[in-house]
């Protein structure tokens, strides 16, 4: 079995080498679409799985969590499939030895900062500063995700640089490599099955705040989607999963009532996140920016905030910092509603 996983520097030329080694391999190519499309399949959008891939730490870490484990399943679902070369991002959330060759590609600096320059159509300084830029999101990326340097030898099998060897050489020495790969039986199904059941579990967690019906549905979707890939081992233990989320809800929506101070309500709602200063322009129908809703936040001195308005009523927002990253968005909140302050202290918020 040869499958291959490439990652590394941007514009170090990893496509062009992805697309070699197929061709010597005689297998297919894919890149990080692909496993964002059947990631999706797991419920989450195409925009948040691309965001988890693209931006470091920043944004809700349970939903960024389930999107990672979603996106690992349907990469490991897909090596299992067959001989097959895979570039981007995606290949750097398995960071484990498999049946797989993990390979880095690099190239030099200054070979790099002419093709985004001739790309992109900057000058030196432009191109050069751009790269940086890059560079450094995705240093802060794999430090977030694995928390060690992109560099580190322990997440490649692998490092080729492009820049001296070729794309055609650094395509040869790749395939070449592929036949020291030795796969133990049963070790990448062993895999697949963990991967789709760490998916279900984190979705469930970000899910266990929705509404009984509406949750519950939602994770017999999950596991129904994770089952059917995955076979009565991923059912079973799904099924607990769904079980035991499910009758915790339960629990919830008796005591919540109960222990809740009668200016306090469990509420689940969905709007688009603006500020109480511009608030007011969405009843106009004027859709916020989002630089502009943080830009209000930011220099507001403590008298703005972040808000919720879901068509009829502007809610202010406590997040705890989870909110800035769905400025200007449309977005779906749980959380405790304090009826006399009108603040809203945001357990659970996500992308609709």
């Amino acid at each position: 079995m040869a499958v291959v996983l490439i990652s590394g520097e941007c514009f170090a030329g990893r496509s062009r080498v992805a697309e070699r080694v197929a061709g010597i391999l005689g297998c297919g190519v894919a890149d990080d679409n692909v496993i964002i499309e059947k990631a999706a399949a797991f419920g989450l959008s195409h925009a948040e799985l691309r965001k988890a891939l693209d931006e470091p730490a920043g944004w809700p870490q349970a939903r960024r969590s389930a999107c990672f484990e979603a996106l690992r399943a349907a990469l490991l679902e897909e090596i299992s499939r067959g001989d097959a070369v895979y570039w981007g991002e995606a290949p750097l959330l398995l960071n484990e030895p498999g049946p797989f060759l993990r390979v880095r590609v690099e190239a030099p600096e200054e070979s790099r900062t002419a093709l985004v320059a001739k790309r992109l159509k900057l000058g030196r300084e432009e191109a050069l500063a751009f790269l940086r830029a890059r560079d450094n999101q995705r240093e802060r990326w794999v430090r977030d995700l694995h928390g060690v340097c992109w560099r580190d030898a322990s997440l490649y099998d692998l490092l080729i640089n492009a820049g001296h060897l070729g794309w055609e050489g650094a395509a040869v020495s790749v395939a070449a490599a592929t036949a020291t790969v030795v796969a133990r039986p049963g070790a990448l199904a062993e895999l697949v099955a963990a991967s789709r059941v760490r998916a279900v579990q984190e979705l469930e967690s970000v899910r266990s705040r929705s509404s009984f019906f509406g949750g519950g549905m939602g994770r017999i979707a999950a596991v129904a989607r994770a089952a059917r890939y995955g076979g009565l081992m991923t059912l079973l233990l799904g099924g607990v999963i769904l079980y035991s989320s499910l009758m915790g809800r339960v629990a919830s929506r008796i005591l919540d009532p109960l222990l809740l101070p009668g200016n306090l309500t469990a509420l689940s709602v969905s709007g688009v996140v603006t500020d109480t200063a511009c608030g007011a322009g969405l009843r106009r129908m004027q859709p916020p920016d989002s630089e502009c809703v943080k830009s209000c936040v930011r220099n507001g001195g403590g008298d703005v905030h972040y808000a919720l308005w879901d068509g009829r009523r502007l809610y202010i927002l406590d997040g705890d910092g989870r909110v800035e990253g769905f400025a200007g968005e449309q977005v779906a909140v749980e959380g405790v509603l304090d009826r006399e302050a009108n603040r809203l202290t945001v357990d659970c918020i996500g992308p609709l």
